[in-house]
């Protein structure tokens, strides 16, 4: 049992650090809903790009139901017809992005779905195209209808898991939702820095990464920042002090050498 106060006190910040690991509570995340497309299966007759079966259209108007209510900032969605008619129920507004096709594949002779591209290069487009849209639109609700292989492709790689591994199948209308949020895109850039000798601006030339966005955006001092789960020995309001310093353009000068700093201050300057 803990104990009462300092106890719940210590368990509730824990809490809050673990949500913010799974970026709940966060600011500045981008919410994106992969969505599998209606049904289009029931009574098929065109095999090439079938629309959506009478099925399909009730799963889709029942989701748009659900969707309107939460306002996205936008709807993208694969260009095949099943795609575009379940989007096409949320708003007029559609953005086509041929990216978010489905996996190709071919029907075999003997009913047997045959994947003919690699997980890989699904991942890649997916990714590619997850990434453009966090960008695009930081903070915000946005959603992708995709299909079922595309999906599951996508999601196993987010959960580091190899192709095949996870045993998932997104039924029709289902709702996949992943966080982004741009601080960790900042990994590419370290990694380039370490190879590079620390040459930060060159690390961040090369990976692209929006280096405005990391060091001009708003942060409030409640935000609760992926990284808090880690306890460096350092209590927050020290780090919202030199925040605070910072903007002010003052310099923290460690009291243990604090007399040293400014006999070398001078010369520095």
């Amino acid at each position: 049992m803990l104990a009462v106060g300092a106890g719940a006190e210590r368990m509730t910040q824990a809490m809050r650090s673990l949500e913010a690991l799974f970026l709940i509570g966060i600011e500045g995340v981008t919410e994106i809903w992969l969505v599998r497309h209606g049904d289009c299966y029931e009574g098929m007759a065109d095999g090439g790009d079938p629309p959506l079966s009478p099925l399909g259209r009730k799963q889709a108007a029942r989701l748009a139901e659900r969707v309107r209510r939460l306002n996205p900032a936008a709807v993208y969605t694969s260009p095949y017809r099943r795609a575009v008619e379940t989007a096409g129920t949320m708003t007029d507004d559609l953005r086509i992005e041929p990216r978010l096709v489905e996996m190709a594949m071919d029907l075999t002779d003997d009913g047997v779905l045959d994947f003919k591209e690699a997980p890989s290069i699904v991942v890649e487009r997916m990714s590619a195209v997850i990434d453009e849209i966090t960008e695009t639109h930081p903070g915000q609700r946005v959603i992708v209808v995709s299909h079922g292989a595309a999906i599951v492709n996508y999601v196993t790689d987010l959960l580091r898991l190899e192709p095949g591994q996870l045993r998932l199948l997104p039924y029709y209308t289902s709702v996949s939702i992943v966080k982004a949020l741009g601080d960790r895109r900042v990994a590419p850039a370290i990694e380039a820095a370490e190879r590079n000798g620390q040459n930060w601006r060159a690390a961040v030339a090369e990976t692209g990464v929006d280096a405005d966005f990391f060091i001009f955006r708003d942060r409030s001092h409640d935000a609760v920042l992926p990284w808090d789960v880690i306890d460096g020995g350092m209590k927050a309001s020290f780090f919202h002090s030199e925040f605070d310093k910072g903007l002010r353009e003052e310099w923290t000068l460690p009291p243990k050498r604090a007399q040293e700093n400014a006999r070398l201050l001078p010369v520095i300057q």
